[in-house]
């Protein structure tokens, strides 16, 4: 029987005695965790939470309330839950499937007792069937979905190359095969798989370009000569988002109606784990973003910039952080109200937004004040950058109902040093240099 994630469980039961005293004997029967592994979920997704303490009758009691959660992320959260109570509603009509699946091997078993190779793959399928039931339910990732289910199938069905394709921005390809297969036979699957794939979801073949995301080797060896059959199936990751599944064997023994049955179950289970995986991602990525810029917030800035620093240091590669602040914000507040000061700072985050490069990490640090984090980034270089986001916001017109506003922006800069010992020192130089930009005249940029 399908069951919630115990995240999910959790915050379930969070949401819905958010603010009463309860002890670990309730935590442990509505969750069927402990307090320990509590608070290890709600590090693992980034949650603020307050844990309270009360002793009654020599008894300890606990009380877990969320804090710092918008309302945008309790609403997914609530729809997660129930997205999620479909998913498994779903893999309960997948079980009344295995349930027929093993009626169907017990009567195949009486019929065809002498067929022992053929009640072997039914034994296996419906083993693997179960497996994958729980694969799906701890997996975090695609490619994590794929690995460890293709390495199982091998025990339900006997194949050579298994190949899924994903059309997204372009066709993504996972591929997992045995050893001492030739480079031209994997390229003669991939390219029947687009082909099918075509076919089979009236695309047109603009499939040529495609992204192998990833590719195991088994180490089991595979027989020597070309492709003799092949099966496969469709599945969606998403509406909009096809994919196709294929499999191929080498050998000249033709795949049997219960494996391509196999496959097609494989192919919902498939379809549920990405919906799964994609709502996990959702809240995952709202936990760390801020609400209104859409930009990181402090929360995920202060992790990366710890990770960022700590590999600055250990390879002595230049690091820099821009702190900035909107100079005399809150007059803009006070004289047009805070909704056109929260258009200012979302036009602002975009303007900056639109000036750093793929590996910088832009992020609002509270209020007016914003910081970037820019890595492989030498002091000189660094200038050059808060120079441009300075001179553009200062030309800026930020857009109102009926006139447009002009602000500028305060900047501190600080690089990296080898005396620095922890982020917290580079984080303090930068705010003590835009704490001299705002004091100095404001509209500039200090640095260290």
């Amino acid at each position: 029987m399908a069951v919630l994630k115990p995240p999910l469980l959790l915050l379930q039961a969070l949401l819905r005695f958010p603010s009463e005293f309860v002890g670990e004997k309730y935590l442990v029967q509505e969750t069927g965790l402990s307090l320990r592994v509590v608070r290890k979920i709600l590090n693992r997704l980034n949650l603020n939470y307050l844990l309270v303490t009360e002793h009654r009758e020599g008894e300890t009691y606990y009380r877990l309330k969320l804090e710092g959660i918008s309302p945008s992320l309790l609403k997914l959260i609530r729809e997660f839950i129930v997205e999620e109570e479909n998913i498994i509603q779903n893999y309960e009509k997948i079980e009344i499937k295995q349930k027929i699946l093993k009626q169907q091997l017990e009567e195949k078993e009486k019929e065809e007792y002498k067929a022992s190779a053929r009640t072997e793959t039914f034994v296996n399928s419906l083993v693997f069937l179960e497996e994958i039931s729980s694969i799906i339910l701890r997996s975090q990732t695609f490619a994590q979905v794929f690995k460890e289910t293709f390495k199982r199938l091998f025990s339900a069905v006997n194949y050579d190359i298994g190949i899924t394709a994903i059309l997204e921005d372009k066709l993504n390809i996972y591929i997992i095969h045995k050893s001492s297969i030739p480079r031209e036979i994997i390229e003669k699957s991939i390219i029947f798989t687009k082909e099918k794939m075509g076919i089979t979801l009236s695309l047109p073949y603009l499939l040529q370009d495609y992204n192998i995301i990833e590719e195991i080797e088994e180490i089991e060896i595979a027989p020597a000569g070309k492709i003799q059959h092949s099966i496969g199936t469709t599945f969606q990751k998403d509406p909009m988002t096809p994919g196709y599944i294929s499999l191929f064997r080498i050998e000249d023994t033709p795949f049997l109606a219960d494996e391509k049955q196999v496959l097609d179950v494989l192919s919902t289970q498939m379809a549920l784990a990405c919906q799964n995986i994609t709502a996990l991602q959702k809240i995952q990525q709202l936990a760390i973003t801020d609400d209104l810029t859409g930009i990181y917030n402090k929360r995920y800035f202060k992790q990366a910039f710890a990770k960022e620093f700590e590999r600055a240091q250990r390879y002595n590669i230049p690091l820099s952080l821009m702190m900035m602040d909107l100079d005399f914000f809150k007059r803009i507040n006070d004289k047009y109200g805070h909704q056109l000061g929260d258009v200012v700072l979302s036009e602002f985050a975009a303007l900056v937004l639109e000036m750093t490069r793929s590996t910088d990490i832009f992020a609002r640090y509270g209020g007016e004040e914003f910081s970037l984090i820019l890595p492989h980034t030498p002091l000189n270089s660094s200038i050059e950058i808060a120079e441009r986001i300075r001179n553009r916001v200062e030309t800026y017109a930020f857009p109102g109902e009926e006139f447009t506003i002009h602000c500028t922006v305060s900047i501190g800069l600080a690089q990296m040093k080898e005396e620095y010992r922890t982020p917290e020192e580079l984080i303090s130089t930068a705010d003590m240099n835009l704490y001299k930009a705002k004091t100095m005249g404001r509209n500039m940029v200090i640095f260290s």
